[in-house]
């Protein structure tokens, strides 16, 4: 095995892949604080009252925020999180990473201003009609949504809720649970023990312990990928030589 090549596989990879998974931390983070402290009724009841400007306002969003593609991906579950529409996320998505205002002044400083305005035309048309596409398709309404998204399950029943009479394992059905004082010996198994007498209340958690608790589910969900990407790219700068490279762009 050729060590150089190796070598240069891993340095690409702790290099992209350590730049990556501080980025969509610090970007899940913020989107964690941002689904807690804007209101999302409001913003829910804003955004279906303009539905239909939906594209347009997702386009300009990703337009003002400085997101590359990976980060974008934990800001586009936040805003799914907050009942935004999906053309309006899915405009945002195509619209953050191609025209946001750092692209366009890199664009313009190495293309000049006729090449730039191009560019933002076709991206920002691209991002309104995607937008306008997917919703009017059946799949506008294919997006996940809050616990959804978190992957929580429905709570499990409450052993404190009142039971279904179920037969006795040595006699007859029991249908007067009101004359049940104490927990008695099971004639067929170990005692019976009452969960609602030792149960204590539990704090409710904070803002802030949402916001962190969410942005760690992010995080989780979006980091395999990444580094997958990260792993990626470091074995093609170690394997791929540049003559490939060179034909593929087209190069001489």
């Amino acid at each position: 095995m050729n060590t150089e090549k190796l070598t240069i596989a891993l340095d690409e990879f702790v290099h992209v892949g350590g730049a990556l998974v501080i980025v969509i931390a610090v970007v899940s983070i913020l989107t964690g604080f941002m689904r807690e402290y804007i209101p999302q009724d409001k913003l829910q009841k804003k955004l279906t009252k303009h539905e239909k400007w939906g594209p347009i306002l997702g386009a300009f969003l990703g337009m003002l925020t400085p997101f590359c593609s990976a980060s974008v991906v934990p800001v586009t579950m936040g805003m799914a999180s907050m009942g935004v529409s999906l053309g309006t996320v899915l405009s945002f998505l195509i619209s953050a990473p191609l025209c946001n205002f750092i692209v366009m002044a890199m664009v313009y400083a190495v293309f000049g201003f006729k090449i730039t305005a191009t560019y933002f035309l076709i991206t920002f048309t691209a991002a309104i009609f995607g937008g306008w596409l997917i919703s009017k398709t059946p799949w506008k309404n294919e997006i996940k949504r809050g616990e959804e998204l978190e992957g929580k399950k429905a709570a499990a029943p409450s052993c404190c809720s009142e039971p279904e009479p179920e037969p006795a394992c040595c006699g007859a059905p029991v249908t007067n649970f009101s004359a049940i004082s104490e927990p008695e010996p099971a004639c067929c198994g170990p005692a019976l023990s009452s969960c609602c007498a030792t149960s204590e209340p539990t704090a409710e958690a904070t803002k802030p312990q949402r916001a962190l608790r969410f942005a760690l589910v992010l995080f989780k969900k979006i980091i395999p990928y990444v580094l997958l990407g990260a792993l990626i790219s470091g074995v093609s700068a170690a394997y791929l030589s540049a003559d490939i490279v060179e034909k593929v762009r087209g190069g001489r």
